[in-house]
């Protein structure tokens, strides 16, 4: 088995600096939950994969960054992957936890939790392939969400009898008298 990532994103919608996620900093996207309501949806996509065609996808886990202005306030109402139409799919891996008052790191999926889904590498390759969060506001309070990060790792069974150099890109090198591949 073969693992790509974690992948960070490098496109993001739906939240005020969703941009944000891109790079774990403690710099956040965030989005203003009213009491007992969800949030808008925060879409995290262009995780650059470039897995081979005929391989075989055994898992995907999603680490997601996020911290809550207060404890006992938001929790995840539901964590998705989107397929390579940006479209949600597979099964709703949200933990119904609270979050933390501090920047905490979740994990959702493993490396033989394909979701629910029957995504191939084409799915993951697309640009809009990616993961989509709604939070919930718990509270009789209006609050505000933050994501600070969102990564994406796919572990994948290459075709077997593929040669290696199939999956990998050929680096030159350079001796003193040639240059080879």
């Amino acid at each position: 088995m073969a693992t790509a990532g974690p992948n960070a994103a490098s496109a993001a919608s739906g939240w005020t600096n969703s941009s944000n996620v891109y790079v774990q900093d403690s710099t956040y996207a965030t989005n203003s939950v009213s009491a007992g309501s969800n949030s808008a949806t925060l879409k995290a996509q262009g995780f650059g994969f470039v897995l081979a065609t005929d391989s075989t996808i055994n898992g995907f886990t999603v680490i997601i960054w996020k911290r809550a202005p207060a404890s006992l306030v938001m929790k995840d109402n539901s964590i998705h992957l989107l397929d390579s139409s940006g479209v949600a799919t597979g099964n709703n891996k949200a933990s119904g936890s609270y979050w933390s008052s501090t920047n905490t790191a979740s994990t959702y999926g493993s490396s033989s939790d394909v979701w629910g889904t029957t995504l191939t590498p084409t799915d993951v390759n697309s640009s809009n392939f990616g993961v989509q969060l709604v939070a919930h506001n718990d509270d009789s309070s209006s609050w505000t969400a933050s994501v600070d990060y969102v990564s994406v790792t796919v572990d994948y069974t290459a075709a077997s009898g593929q040669p290696m150099q199939a999956r990998s890109r050929l680096v030159p090198f350079v001796n003193k008298s040639r240059i080879g591949w």
